[in-house]
């Protein structure tokens, strides 16, 4: 988690421009370096490459309650079921990803018919 928690740090303070590059400097090193990405010292020298302040980087890999909200926000939205971009709940019913109009009249439909 403590990757997670560094990578919404990355975004909260330098914008999705950072937090991306920390997302390709962390699977660099996991998957070409075979590097252990929940490793303090991993992280401290990801986050430092792509400009993070070390110092407070440091201070969120070790304090585990630092970000720890919006991860669990996030784990949340993935336990229901968000897959996609956008993401709608009309009713009982969502509409997950890029979809053409009918799909959203079909969906429409449906809720009107349910309440």
């Amino acid at each position: 988690m403590s990757s997670h928690r560094l990578i919404a740090f990355a975004e909260a303070t330098g914008g999705v421009a950072k937090q991306n590059a920390l997302v390709d400097e962390l699977f660099l090193n996991y998957f070409c370096q075979e590097q252990y990405i929940n490793d303090p010292g991993v992280l401290l020298a990801a986050a430092t490459k792509v400009g993070l302040d070390p110092a407070a980087a440091e201070r969120v890999i070790n304090d585990k309650s630092e970000y720890k909200d919006d991860v669990l926000e996030q784990y949340d939205t993935y336990a229901r079921g968000v897959r996609g971009v956008p993401h709608f709940y009309i009713g009982d019913h969502t509409i997950s990803g890029a979809q053409p109009p009918h799909v959203f009249l079909d969906i429409l439909t449906k809720a009107a018919n349910d309440a």
